[in-house]
Parts: structure tokens; C-alpha cells; sequence
């Protein structure tokens, strides 16, 4: 079952957001996807975090075409409300609606398959004009995925000021888009990919602390157009077999005439920012230990 399905688009805002789904996560047919100010968890058997522009390329299904979504009827957007402190947050099935917007939660908010899926607007149909992509800002995410954790059909992902933490458990990519482009500004990047860690037409990265690793025999990253590609600071870069390929910074030799990684005739499974410490001159402490903290907002440790 997927738990949050909407049609135009899906708005998760100021939330502490737990999702344990048995298909897709957060699923957006037709329009996009934005998390901002948030702590997100989902552990889903289907992607993660879904857009799929299925509307533009394939005619809505009738009412008896398409089980999941019911019948709908006009209401306000949806909110959650915020969870009682003795309980365990039900989020109750609203309406139908045009957008879903689940804000305003700084407490934990547990959704899992015993509860009704909450859906968006089943009731109009896509537009190529509007910009089908996923917009993440300010948060942090932890996705177990059963397939890719983060998918977008012919729409960028686009990931500021975040840690994300990525880990699929079947052959599938970490984050694929398909005919779009990867743009990250600011974040901490963990994942862990069956396939290819990162899938796109372009992939930009700048400002990121990552461990980029696939198990599988596919590239860890695939790009169509590698111009301006490059992997920021000093990393190191390994075999399969885990032996050290390379140290330094970036060089355009170490893509190969396939815009996949490569250390000379030696493809790269891995890739992990070799990160130094800026210490803080002012103390922290716990009560029992006292320590410098690390001045950079992505550090690893």
C-alpha cells in the first residue's frame, strides 16, 4: 500500500515524518514533491519518494481501471494533526484534494500499512507544462527502499542543506532520473545502491560530504552528459574489492569514454569524501566529556 499518493503534488513541511509502506512512500502522479524543514524515515518494499508524470505520458485510469485511488470529493488540503503525547499518531484518510500538505509537525508522526493511505487529487489530468520534480531543503532523510529510494520521471531532483542517508535493498538505484538532472548544494550523502548510486542526464554536486557505494556490477555513477561533472573536495576512490584506487581531487581522466568512474582499466565501486576537521576553539560538553566541535555542518563523525 502506498501511503501518501496525490495526483499534483505532495507538500511535507516542519514535520517529523515516519513511513513504513509495502509499495511507495510518497507518490506524486503529476506535479512535485517538496520536503523543507524536515526529518523524514521511510522504509518502503516500492520507491521511496516517487514523481512519476504518469499522467503525461499515459491516459488517467478509469475509477475501475485503478483500484488504489476512490472516487473523489472536494475538500481542504489535507493537514495532519499534530500527535497527542500519550498516543501514537493515527493519521486519519481526508478527503480527496488538489495538493497534500502535511505540515506542522515537530512531533514524531508513525505511519504504517495498518493505516488507510492518504491521497491527493485524483480528479484532473497532468499538464507538461508543470515542472514534475522533487525538492528537498533542510532535512534530513533515512530511506530503506525494496526499489529506488528517490525516482523522478522527466523532472530534476534538486537537494539542498540536507543529510541524506540512502540504503536500497533490491538492484535498483539509489536516486534515478529519468531525462532530468541531480543537483545537489550543501549536504551529507550516504548511500548505499544495488545499482547505481546516482542515475541522471547531468549529476552537479557542490558543498557534499558523501560515501557513494554499489554492490552490484553496475557503475556507481551513470550519467548521459558528463560536461562540468565533477566529484567536489579530496576523496578516495575503491575497487570492488574494497582496495584503494586513488587520493586527491578531481580529474576529468577519471571518467571513461562512458562517463562512468574509472581508475585507469579499474572500475570504481565506491567513492568517499576524505574529510578534515575544522575544530571550533570553544569547548563542548555532555557533563562527562568535553570536546572541540567540527566547524563544518557535514561533517561525517
Amino acid at each position: 500500500m502506498t501511503i501518501f499518493y496525490a495526483k499534483k503534488g505532495i507538500s511535507v513541511e516542519n514535520c517529523d515524518l515516519r513511513i513504513n509502506a509495502n509499495s511507495e512512500g510518497l507518490y506524486a502522479r503529476s506535479g512535485e514533491i517538496k520536503i523543507t524543514d524536515s526529518v523524514v524515515n521511510i522504509i518502503s518494499e516500492s520507491e521511496s519518494i516517487f514523481c512519476s508524470n504518469d499522467d503525461y505520458l499515459y491516459p488517467s485510469p478509469s475509477p475501475s481501471e485503478d483500484p488504489i485511488v476512490p472516487s473523489p470529493s472536494p475538500s481542504e488540503d489535507p493537514i495532519a494533526p499534530s500527535p497527542s503525547p500519550s498516543e501514537d499518531l493515527i493519521v486519519p484518510t481526508p478527503s480527496p484534494s488538489e495538493d497534500l500538505v502535511i505540515q506542522s509537525q515537530p512531533d514524531a508522526v508513525t505511519i504504517s500499512d495498518v493505516n488507510a493511505p492518504i491521497y491527493g487529487d485524483e480528479s484532473s489530468d497532468g499538464d507538461a507544462s508543470v515542472a514534475y520534480k522533487i525538492i528537498i531543503k533542510n532535512s534530513t532523510l533515512v530511506l530503506v527502499s525494496g526499489d529506488e529510494a528517490i525516482q523522478s520521471y522527466y523532472g530534476d531532483v534538486e537537494i539542498t542543506d540536507c543529510i541524506i542517508d540512502i540504503d536500497t535493498t533490491s538492484d535498483e538505484e539509489g536516486i534515478d532520473v529519468s531525462g532530468g538532472n541531480i543537483i545537489i548544494n550543501g549536504a551529507r550523502l550516504i548511500i548505499k545502491a544495488k545499482e547505481n548510486a546516482l542515475e541522471a542526464n547531468t549529476v552537479k554536486l557542490s558543498d557534499v560530504v558523501f560515501d557513494l557505494h554499489t554492490f552490484g556490477s553496475y557503475d556507481l555513477i551513470d550519467i548521459d552528459d558528463a560536461t562540468g561533472f565533477s566529484l567536489p573536495g579530496t576523496f578516495r576512490l575503491y575497487s570492488k574489492s574494497g582496495d584503494m584506487l586513488y587520493e586527491g581531487e578531481w580529474k576529468d581522466e577519471l571518467l571513461n569514454e562512458n562517463n562512468c568512474l574509472y581508475v585507469g582499466e579499474t572500475q570504481v565501486y565506491r567513492a568517499v569524501t576524505v574529510h578534515t576537521h575544522t575544530y571550533d576553539s570553544t569547548w563542548t560538553t555532555d557533563g562527562g566529556n568535553h570536546w572541540h566541535e567540527c566547524t563544518n555542518k557535514w561533517c561525517p563523525d
